[in-house]
């Protein structure tokens, strides 16, 4: 009988869906909801002709001596084939692949296979949520020419704005999905901070401000608390404000709408 293992690397990578997930505080809380769910259809969607290949890559701030705790969400997705991260690993295939703490993570734009590349972060946290979606997200879009595949963008919880601005660089790119952790459904206000700075840096996008000169620091949430369903991106369905629970679904029904 054919093991998982080769299942999960058979053939090209290419078409393939790209997921690019970012946490802060609150880890592992809907995170782990995600990947059990994308585990629990492992079998049934994951390796059948239903759907696109997959290959998730998560960005959680965290420092390196809970690498194993990162390597513990090994027990939420097993059928996924989780791993962490290594400097010029190759990603692409159907997978899960984590990034290690304080290590500044991207996929290398300059290697046509793909390679991570990783490097030490002086900072208070790492890996660098913003650095991983912009460049994993040029990655995904790159192999998957000329079929217009989507990359899905989640942002979860967290207590910075790390992660906002490669977010509406998702949003920006052509038939991209981004997916917002809905901030009622974090623990407590501190955690709703990473998908409220989301949101409001999408509604200085909708009032002109080009992503190139969005703000990088912490922004005022009064206005999007009142009116982050009003807008536009929101309103069209190139953003999706859901709770976590909901986001697995949402990602195995893009899968099946682009095969």
């Amino acid at each position: 009988m054919e093991n998982t293992k080769s299942r999960l690397y058979r053939g090209s990578i290419q078409p393939v869906l790209g997921v690019i997930i970012g946490q802060s505080n609150g880890f592992p809380h809907g995170l782990d909801t995600i990947l059990s769910h994308l585990n629990e259809t492992a079998d049934k969607i994951l390796f059948s002709r239903e759907t696109l290949p997959l290959s998730v890559i998560v960005a959680v701030h965290h420092e390196p001596f809970i690498d194993s705790s990162v390597g513990g969400l090994i027990k939420y997705c097993p059928r996924l084939e989780p791993r962490l991260l290594e400097d010029g690993m190759k990603v692409g295939r159907n997978g899960v692949y984590f990034c290690k703490g304080r290590m500044h993570t991207g996929v290398d734009k300059y290697h046509g296979y793909s390679e991570v590349r990783t490097m030490k972060s002086g900072e208070s946290f790492g890996p660098n949520i913003d650095y991983l979606v912009i460049t994993a997200t040029d990655y995904f879009k790159r192999i998957n020419v000329p079929k217009k595949i989507p990359v899905i963008g989640v942002i979860l919880s967290g207590m910075v704005q790390d992660g906002a601005l490669g977010a509406v660089y998702v949003m920006n790119s052509e038939d991209s999905l981004l997916l917002i952790q809905d901030p009622a459904s974090c623990s407590n206000d501190a955690e709703s901070s990473m998908p409220l700075q989301t949101l409001a840096r999408l509604y200085l996008l909708e009032q002109g401000v080009p992503w190139e000169k969005l703000p990088p620091g912490i922004l005022p949430v009064g206005p999007v608390l009142r009116h982050y369903n009003e807008i536009q991106a929101v309103r069209e369905g190139k953003v999706v404000i859901a709770k976590p629970e909901e986001i697995g679904p949402l990602i195995i029904k893009k899968m099946r709408e682009n095969l």
